[in-house]
């Protein structure tokens, strides 16, 4: 925050107001992608990592009492080995935690921590190894309990299972990695350790016909690293869709760039060639974050001896901003999805489908001289027949351009029928001095509605405010805001 620099001098009516405005620095948890990750459970434990320790905390709301989840051997025997966790996924029943420790320059832990008869019990059941350039990117709970929930006309309803029915009672936890791996972990009952399923995302998969390529995916003369990724689940679907945002590295496995040494006793000459050994030289533009969201869709098909996993690429959605901030699905419940049912006359898809939303969120920093612009797009996803290929097929796409506010977080909402987003303003009026309020407005949060994302006025907004010290807005609280701790 900086604030216009106004004589303390100046008294009376002719006293003017004193603003404040927001930078590009309040934003740089969302353009470097470094925020914090948070879960809040429906006993109202939130759960989030230490700012620098590798360390998932956990706090009792609205209660002070806090604690602290033990964590994997590996990392509490070499701690300075590990980041705090990138990733926290909450199963829907609230009885499983999966944390992402990235390593430092080595392997990543990944932990399952498995929840006692008490709130703060918590106990580690799995932990395993993940190589470096294959973290973990997002995760995501199937759920075999049917969840309670009220209608706008105050009917309650019990939904359907989230996700792919499988045989076995356990959860599904689905990773997407950074390698574009899809892990699909279980653990069945009576058995001891963890299954892991694997299937890549960046090429088609069929059980009965495996792929024979020797390249393995990703590789297109350097390294495709997946950045952000988002896990779609819908009710009582065995098909989930996952959309990924990639960046372009060049390969850690390939020789450096040879040069041409210069023998500075004789004359020099600048007519040299290019040694024929440096492919790369003339692709450094390339690298960076690629213009296109990736699409692919996984069906869960469970026939004996064979592998269960089915996936298959679809056509990337295509951005020309290069800041992707969030990445987002929303899937609403039967109910909602039937209340507005198709007009007989229309071109959209008919009864019975179901429909998908993928929200996306960017932020063009520009040359950081002044504030970035953000965007908000909603793609709609409707499925078609189970037997046509593909399942799921962008229907729609609608945009919200947003000029004066700077979004923060979109996150999806079941009980408010579409999306949680916050928005920060651009600028603002700071509170006197002679005032008690040491707080001012600093923003709001609106829920959405979809697919058009306009402002759902069923709800009311509700102010973000931020702490003023000494004439100054805080920016610590932006900062949490964009780490993640103000969802």
């Amino acid at each position: 925050m900086h604030e216009r620099n106004i004589s303390l001098a100046a008294k009376g009516k002719a006293k003017e107001n004193v603003h404040w405005h927001l930078g590009w620095w309040d934003l740089i948890h969302a353009l470097e992608g470094t925020r914090r990750p948070v879960q809040w459970s429906k006993s109202s434990v939130i759960f989030t990592t230490d700012e620098f320790q590798p360390l998932v905390l956990a706090r009792h709301f609205p209660t002070s009492r806090k604690f602290a989840l033990l964590s994997p051997p590996p990392v509490i025997n070499s701690p300075a080995s590990y980041d705090p966790p990138s990733v926290l996924s909450l199963s829907p029943t609230d009885d499983w935690l999966f944390a992402y420790f990235p390593g430092r320059g080595a392997d990543g832990v990944g932990c399952l921590w498995r929840r006692g008869n008490q709130l703060d019990n918590w106990v580690v059941r799995e932990y395993w190894s993940f190589a470096v350039g294959a973290g973990v990117v997002t995760a995501a709970w199937t759920s075999g309990h049917r969840e309670w929930t009220v209608s706008e006309a105050g009917t309650s309803s019990r939904l359907p299972p989230l996700g792919p029915l499988t045989p076995v009672a356990s959860p599904l936890l689905f990773l997407v990695t950074q390698s574009h791996q899809m892990h699909i972990c279980y653990l069945p009952p009576f058995v001891p350790s963890l299954k892991i399923t694997r299937a890549t995302l960046l090429q088609p998969i069929d059980p009965a016909h495996p792929p024979n390529d020797n390249e393995p995916p990703g590789k297109i003369g350097g390294d495709k690293i997946c950045t952000k990724a988002a896990i779609g689940l819908c009710y009582q679907d065995s098909t989930v869709l996952v959309a990924m945002r990639s960046q372009l590295m060049p390969s850690q496995g390939s020789a450096p760039v040879s040069q041409n040494p210069m023998d500075l006793g004789l004359s020099l000459d600048m007519a040299q060639t290019p040694a024929p050994d440096s492919p790369f030289v003339s692709e450094w533009e390339l690298w960076g974050e690629e213009l296109t969201i990736s699409m692919c869709e996984v069906r869960l098909e469970y026939r004996p001896g064979v592998s269960p996993v089915v996936t298959r690429p679809l056509p990337p959605l295509y951005h020309p901003s290069a800041q992707l901030v969030d990445l987002a699905f929303y899937c609403p419940p039967p109910n909602q999805a039937n209340s507005s049912p198709a007009k007989p006359n229309s071109k959209g898809p008919g009864t019975g489908t179901r429909s998908l939303y993928l929200t996306a969120t960017f932020l063009d920093g520009g040359d950081y001289t002044s504030l970035p612009k953000s965007e908000i797009i909603s793609y709609t996803f409707t499925n078609r027949d189970s037997s046509s290929q593909p399942y799921w097929v962008l229907r729609d796409e609608k945009r919200r351009a947003n000029n004066t506010k700077v979004p923060c977080f979109v996150v999806p909402s079941i009980s408010r029928g579409g999306l949680l987003a916050g928005f920060l303003d651009v600028g603002g009026v700071l509170p006197r001095r002679k005032q008690k309020s040491k707080e001012t407005t600093s923003g709001s949060v609106e829920v959405l509605k979809l697919p058009d994302l306009t402002i759902n006025d069923d709800w009311d907004s509700v102010p973000i405010r931020s702490h003023v010290d000494y004439g100054n807005v805080d920016g610590r609280a932006f900062r949490t805001i964009f780490g993640g701790t103000g969802y």
